[in-house]
């Protein structure tokens, strides 16, 4: 079943993120691995985006950290275009191109291999469209009206809308494949690659097509809700999603299927290459590298099992109300085997209940927490899992990673190039600036850094002598640190004049520790305890 995720993340990132421009270009070997040239612009602050804005750097970190599946980057270029909008570009290089995941997409592009046979799919999360979560009031009404006048009525400014912004908003995704690709497949042939691009016009021919159908429009408002359409006429059904795939891809195909063929290039040579030419790129984003697996864990159990059906949701938890699905918070804790700089977040990679049904989703926790210990960390990670009544019976199997930060024992000293220890003062890199000076203590405010990066501040007074500096707290949001610092020394003034030195770990690397747990009931607790 086809559905319109293609087209509705679009207004959730016009209306509440800001305006994107993805271009891709991917090159696959016959053995699935290989490359995609991604270039990506970016304006966060279009039309209802809030916030200060994120820094060319914050903004390139971000994309390298949650882009999953690449196993390295090369030629990397970010910075700012003349009309101030974010931009970034690179090449990315996988193992397995089913297992990449780009944290910006217009087109989305998925691949999988049935037998020798390897897919490209186009706009293809399957599932059904959150209209009311995307489009906020007009969504909603969309979702919750009748088929009737103000159905079509909310239909007509939700077009308003796309016209409004149809100029912000551009995905166009060229897939060189290897061997023959059939016939019939999605997308236009252009000098050799498959070019499948994002058209404003056929949505609004899709919207038209629908408005005039009150069988497409009952079916529009299923989808919308995550309604079931069996009970509907299954020709108009077949109709329907005939009319997605044509607005999402421009043919009568979401795919396309090669066969055969020799590799474009030698991965395992182009992967060498990268990691060598891209070190110092990594450092100067604050990109720390995949490192070997983390140490095992101790002490893991689950903490508690957490049961959330509609009746007992926050309106808050896990998604919006209207995309909402019964689930299961599994709380669990332990303590990580080596002292993190960071604890990144974690995923559930497999839940089986007892009777064999497989209760995995596809998310990240939202909670991790972690405690300090002398040479250790102990953490505990909220992870959430379908809610069905296989639970009933517990669980054979639930099993994931934890991800964080370690520091390799390198560091790099950069003046901040602060001149003057007064109010409002400047420095010259990363947009450093003293937002509060009293006579003992500053508030020093940093952009584009992670608060991981940073292993110390000194103090280097006019006459060259270093003043040791005690952390005095601080916050961090978005893409800003801000550090409280005062003198160690007792009763220290802060000098009218000198040098701050900010000293960042460099290489820092990212290390996964697995997790798994068998043989629990209901409750969490490991049968026969």
């Amino acid at each position: 079943m086809l559905c319109l995720r293609f087209a509705l993340p679009v207004l959730a990132c016009l209306l509440l993120s800001g305006c994107l421009d993805v271009d891709n270009e991917w090159t696959l070997n016959p053995d699935g691995s290989g490359k995609v040239q991604h270039r990506v612009v970016f304006n966060e602050k279009a039309l209802f985006s809030l916030g200060s804005g994120k820094s060319p750097r914050a903004f390139a970190r971000e994309l390298l950290e949650q882009s999953e599946g690449i196993e390295a980057w090369s030629d990397l270029s970010y910075g700012k275009t003349n009309e101030g909008y974010l931009r970034f570009e690179g090449v990315g290089y996988f193992p397995d191109a089913s297992a990449v995941r780009l944290k910006h997409e217009v087109v989305k592009t998925r691949f999988r291999r049935e037998g020798e046979v390897l897919i490209a799919g186009f706009a293809g999360d399957k599932g059904s469209l959150n209209l009311e979560g995307f489009l906020g009031e007009s969504g909603s009404a969309l979702a919750n009206s009748d088929t009737g006048s103000g159905f079509r009525m909310t239909l007509r400014m939700l077009r308003m809308q796309l016209g409004s912004v149809k100029a912000f908003l551009k995905g166009r995704d060229r897939v060189r494949l290897p061997g023959i690709v059939a016939p019939g497949h999605a997308g236009k042939l252009v000098e050799g690659a498959l070019e499948v691009a994002f058209s404003f016009d056929r949505l609004t021919q899709f919207l038209d097509a629908v408005e005039q159908d009150p069988q497409l429009l009952e079916i529009l408002r299923a989808r919308s809700k995550k309604g079931e359409t069996a009970a509907l006429d299954p020709a108009k059904v077949k109709e329907f999603d005939a009319l997605a795939t044509t607005f999402m891809v421009g043919g009568e195909s979401a795919e396309a299927r090669a066969r055969g063929g020799k590799p474009a290039f030698d991965y395992a040579d182009a992967l060498v290459a990268a990691k060598a030419t891209s070190a110092k790129a990594y450092d100067a984003v604050g990109y720390a590298l995949p490192g070997r697996p983390g140490k095992p864990l101790a002490g893991l159990e689950l903490a508690g099992v957490e049961y959330v059906h509609a009746e007992s949701a926050d309106t808050l938890d896990f998604e919006s109300r209207a995309d909402f699905a019964p689930h299961v918070h599994f709380h669990f804790g332990g303590t990580l085997g080596e002292k993190p700089l960071k604890l990144l977040g974690g995923r559930l990679t497999r839940v089986v209940a007892t009777d064999g049904t497989s209760l995995l989703l596809d998310a990240k926790t939202r909670d991790l927490e972690g405690t300090q210990r002398p040479g250790s960390l102990r953490f505990t990670f909220g992870a959430i899992a379908r809610l069905t009544s296989s639970c009933a019976g517990g669980y054979e199997e639930v099993s994931g990673y934890l991800e964080y930060l370690l520091a390799s024992g390198k560091t790099e000293d950069i003046d901040l190039g602060l001149g003057a220890f007064t109010k409002g003062a400047k420095g010259t890199q990363f947009d450093a600036e003293l937002e509060e000076v009293d006579a003992n203590e500053i508030s020093l405010k940093l952009v584009g850094l992670d608060e991981s990066e940073i292993a110390k501040i000194t103090l280097v007074n006019a006459a060259g002598q270093e003043i040791p500096l005690e952390d005095a707290g601080g916050w961090s949001m978005g893409s800003e640190v801000t550090k409280r610092l005062r003198p160690e020394a007792r009763g220290a003034i802060w000098p009218a004049q000198g040098k701050l030195i900010v000293t960042l770990h460099r290489g820092r690397t990212r290390h996964r520790v697995p997790f798994k747990l068998v043989e629990l009931n209901a409750q969490g607790v490991p049968r026969g305890n």
